[in-house]
Protein backbone atom coordinates (compact mmCIF):
# COMPACT_ATOMS: atom_id res chain seq x y z
CA UNK A 1 0.00 0.00 0.00
CA UNK A 2 2.98 2.31 0.69
CA UNK A 3 4.57 1.94 -2.13
CA UNK A 4 1.48 2.41 -4.48
CA UNK A 5 1.09 6.12 -2.49
CA UNK A 6 4.68 6.13 -3.32
CA UNK A 7 4.20 5.86 -7.00
CA UNK A 8 1.36 8.09 -6.95
CA UNK A 9 2.87 11.35 -5.58
CA UNK A 10 5.84 10.40 -7.89
CA UNK A 11 3.91 10.64 -11.03
CA UNK A 12 1.91 13.51 -9.60
CA UNK A 13 5.03 14.92 -9.45
CA UNK A 14 6.32 13.96 -12.82
CA UNK A 15 2.91 15.00 -14.48
CA UNK A 16 3.48 18.61 -12.94
CA UNK A 17 6.86 18.87 -14.50
CA UNK A 18 5.32 17.63 -18.09
CA UNK A 19 3.01 20.59 -17.25
CA UNK A 20 5.41 23.17 -16.60
CA UNK A 21 7.61 21.93 -19.76
CA UNK A 22 10.98 21.15 -17.29
CA UNK A 23 13.16 18.13 -17.18
CA UNK A 24 15.97 19.32 -14.90
CA UNK A 25 15.35 20.52 -11.56
CA UNK A 26 19.08 21.46 -11.16
CA UNK A 27 18.80 24.86 -13.94
CA UNK A 28 16.33 25.87 -11.20
CA UNK A 29 16.23 26.96 -7.90
CA UNK A 30 16.02 23.33 -6.75
CA UNK A 31 14.51 23.43 -3.56
CA UNK A 32 11.99 26.04 -3.29
CA UNK A 33 10.88 24.81 -6.65
CA UNK A 34 10.27 20.57 -5.81
CA UNK A 35 8.78 22.64 -2.80
CA UNK A 36 6.54 23.98 -4.75
CA UNK A 37 5.70 21.15 -7.47
CA UNK A 38 5.11 18.90 -4.20
CA UNK A 39 3.15 21.13 -2.52
CA UNK A 40 1.06 21.34 -6.00
CA UNK A 41 0.61 17.67 -6.32
CA UNK A 42 -0.42 17.48 -2.68
CA UNK A 43 2.67 15.44 -1.27
CA UNK A 44 3.90 17.66 1.27
CA UNK A 45 2.54 19.42 3.99
CA UNK A 46 3.26 23.19 3.34
CA UNK A 47 5.93 25.39 4.91
CA UNK A 48 7.00 22.71 7.27
CA UNK A 49 9.58 24.06 9.39
CA UNK A 50 12.71 21.75 8.48
CA UNK A 51 14.08 18.83 11.36
CA UNK A 52 17.12 20.05 12.80
CA UNK A 53 20.42 18.42 11.91
CA UNK A 54 21.30 15.57 14.10
CA UNK A 55 24.21 16.75 16.73
CA UNK A 56 26.54 13.78 15.30
CA UNK A 57 26.26 15.06 11.59
CA UNK A 58 29.36 16.95 10.77
CA UNK A 59 28.29 20.40 9.17
CA UNK A 60 29.28 23.97 9.85
CA UNK A 61 27.19 26.76 12.14
CA UNK A 62 25.10 27.82 8.65
CA UNK A 63 24.61 24.25 8.26
CA UNK A 64 23.20 23.46 11.24
CA UNK A 65 21.47 26.69 11.70
CA UNK A 66 19.44 26.26 8.75
CA UNK A 67 18.59 22.78 9.20
CA UNK A 68 17.74 19.44 7.00
CA UNK A 69 17.11 20.88 3.40
CA UNK A 70 14.11 19.63 0.90
CA UNK A 71 14.78 16.50 -0.55
CA UNK A 72 14.60 16.08 -4.47
CA UNK A 73 12.81 13.89 -7.04
CA UNK A 74 15.26 10.87 -7.99
CA UNK A 75 14.66 9.47 -11.32
CA UNK A 76 17.57 6.36 -12.15
CA UNK A 77 18.39 6.23 -15.51
CA UNK A 78 18.56 2.44 -15.74
CA UNK A 79 14.72 2.37 -15.43
CA UNK A 80 14.81 1.43 -11.63
CA UNK A 81 12.80 2.95 -8.66
CA UNK A 82 12.28 6.72 -8.57
CA UNK A 83 12.38 7.87 -5.20
CA UNK A 84 10.93 11.09 -3.75
CA UNK A 85 12.73 12.17 -0.41
CA UNK A 86 11.16 15.08 1.61
CA UNK A 87 14.19 15.89 4.03
CA UNK A 88 17.80 15.11 3.66
CA UNK A 89 20.88 16.04 5.01
CA UNK A 90 24.01 18.29 3.65
CA UNK A 91 27.30 17.40 2.73
CA UNK A 92 28.96 20.72 4.40
CA UNK A 93 31.81 22.41 2.94
CA UNK A 94 33.27 23.19 5.86
CA UNK A 95 32.86 20.02 8.45
CA UNK A 96 34.69 19.68 11.79
CA UNK A 97 37.90 18.21 12.48
CA UNK A 98 36.88 16.86 15.10
CA UNK A 99 32.97 16.52 15.67
CA UNK A 100 33.52 15.68 18.97
CA UNK A 101 34.95 19.38 19.83
CA UNK A 102 31.85 21.91 19.64
CA UNK A 103 33.41 25.53 19.08
CA UNK A 104 31.77 28.98 18.72
CA UNK A 105 30.68 29.88 15.21
CA UNK A 106 32.74 33.08 15.82
CA UNK A 107 35.86 30.86 16.11
CA UNK A 108 34.92 28.25 13.33
CA UNK A 109 37.36 28.10 10.83
CA UNK A 110 37.72 25.12 8.90
CA UNK A 111 38.78 24.47 5.22
CA UNK A 112 37.06 24.43 2.29
CA UNK A 113 36.47 20.93 1.13
CA UNK A 114 34.96 19.84 -2.34
CA UNK A 115 33.33 17.21 -0.88
CA UNK A 116 30.34 18.80 -0.53
CA UNK A 117 26.42 19.49 -1.73
CA UNK A 118 24.24 21.70 -0.55
CA UNK A 119 25.98 23.23 2.34
CA UNK A 120 24.24 26.15 3.53
CA UNK A 121 27.43 28.78 3.30
CA UNK A 122 28.02 27.47 -0.34
CA UNK A 123 24.49 28.24 -1.10
CA UNK A 124 24.86 31.86 -0.03
CA UNK A 125 27.84 32.26 -1.92
CA UNK A 126 26.57 30.56 -5.27
CA UNK A 127 23.41 32.73 -5.24
CA UNK A 128 25.44 35.71 -5.67
CA UNK A 129 27.48 34.08 -7.55
CA UNK A 130 25.26 33.42 -10.37
CA UNK A 131 24.62 37.02 -11.84
CA UNK A 132 28.63 37.36 -12.54
CA UNK A 133 29.19 33.67 -13.36
CA UNK A 134 30.93 32.51 -16.62
CA UNK A 135 30.69 29.12 -18.13
CA UNK A 136 32.26 26.50 -20.44
CA UNK A 137 29.68 23.64 -21.06
CA UNK A 138 28.28 22.61 -17.39
CA UNK A 139 31.42 24.29 -16.02
CA UNK A 140 30.81 27.59 -13.76
CA UNK A 141 33.01 30.21 -11.93
CA UNK A 142 32.75 33.97 -10.86
CA UNK A 143 34.99 35.95 -8.98
CA UNK A 144 33.04 38.61 -6.57
CA UNK A 145 34.88 41.36 -5.05
CA UNK A 146 35.79 41.78 -1.47
CA UNK A 147 37.71 44.75 0.27
CA UNK A 148 40.67 44.95 -2.28
CA UNK A 149 40.53 41.42 -2.64
CA UNK A 150 38.32 38.80 -4.49
CA UNK A 151 36.57 35.61 -3.35
CA UNK A 152 36.73 32.72 -6.35
CA UNK A 153 34.21 30.32 -6.60
CA UNK A 154 33.70 27.20 -9.14
CA UNK A 155 30.85 24.82 -9.30
CA UNK A 156 28.79 22.39 -11.53
CA UNK A 157 25.44 23.33 -13.42
CA UNK A 158 23.64 24.92 -10.16
CA UNK A 159 23.16 21.25 -8.61
CA UNK A 160 24.42 22.27 -5.34
CA UNK A 161 28.12 20.94 -5.79
CA UNK A 162 30.81 23.52 -5.07
CA UNK A 163 33.81 22.63 -6.80
CA UNK A 164 36.64 25.10 -5.62
CA UNK A 165 36.67 27.78 -3.21
CA UNK A 166 39.13 30.42 -3.02
CA UNK A 167 40.58 33.37 -2.11
CA UNK A 168 42.67 35.97 -4.23
CA UNK A 169 44.70 38.88 -2.70
CA UNK A 170 47.44 40.95 -4.83
CA UNK A 171 48.00 37.27 -7.25
CA UNK A 172 47.71 35.17 -4.64
CA UNK A 173 45.43 32.43 -4.34
CA UNK A 174 44.86 30.12 -1.21
CA UNK A 175 42.12 27.55 -0.44
CA UNK A 176 39.55 29.42 1.10
CA UNK A 177 37.88 28.97 5.04
CA UNK A 178 34.49 29.32 6.87
CA UNK A 179 35.68 32.31 8.04
CA UNK A 180 36.41 33.92 5.02
CA UNK A 181 32.79 32.99 4.00
CA UNK A 182 31.82 34.98 6.83
CA UNK A 183 33.43 37.73 6.53
CA UNK A 184 32.85 38.10 2.99
CA UNK A 185 29.10 37.90 3.32
CA UNK A 186 29.23 40.55 6.33
CA UNK A 187 31.43 42.52 3.96
CA UNK A 188 29.16 42.62 1.48
CA UNK A 189 25.82 43.36 3.54
CA UNK A 190 27.56 46.57 4.43
CA UNK A 191 27.73 47.76 0.94
CA UNK A 192 24.91 46.76 -0.18
CA UNK A 193 23.45 48.73 2.77
CA UNK A 194 25.47 51.44 2.27
CA UNK A 195 24.48 51.65 -1.43
CA UNK A 196 20.73 51.71 -0.35
CA UNK A 197 21.14 54.66 2.02
CA UNK A 198 23.45 56.46 -1.29
CA UNK A 199 19.88 55.72 -3.80
CA UNK A 200 18.25 57.41 -0.92
CA UNK A 201 20.39 60.15 -0.43
CA UNK A 202 20.33 60.82 -3.86
CA UNK A 203 17.01 60.32 -4.30
CA UNK A 204 15.68 63.23 -1.57
CA UNK A 205 18.41 65.49 -2.82
CA UNK A 206 16.03 65.35 -6.68
CA UNK A 207 13.31 66.19 -4.71
CA UNK A 208 14.69 69.43 -3.16
CA UNK A 209 13.72 72.47 -5.11
CA UNK A 210 16.13 74.34 -7.33
CA UNK A 211 17.56 76.93 -6.33
CA UNK A 212 17.07 80.57 -7.97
Amino acid sequence: MESDKSESDEKKIMDLMAEHLVTDLAELDREMWFRSLAEEAGVLPPDPTPPPIPEDHPCCPMCRERGQIVGSLSVPWDGSESTVSEWRLPTCAFPPIDPEVHVTPQIYNETFRPNNYDCAALSRIRGMAECREVYSEDEHAAVLPWDGQFLVVGYFKHRGYTQGLWVMDEGDMRIATYQDVVRFLRWNEIQEAQGAEFEMDRDMEAQLPEED
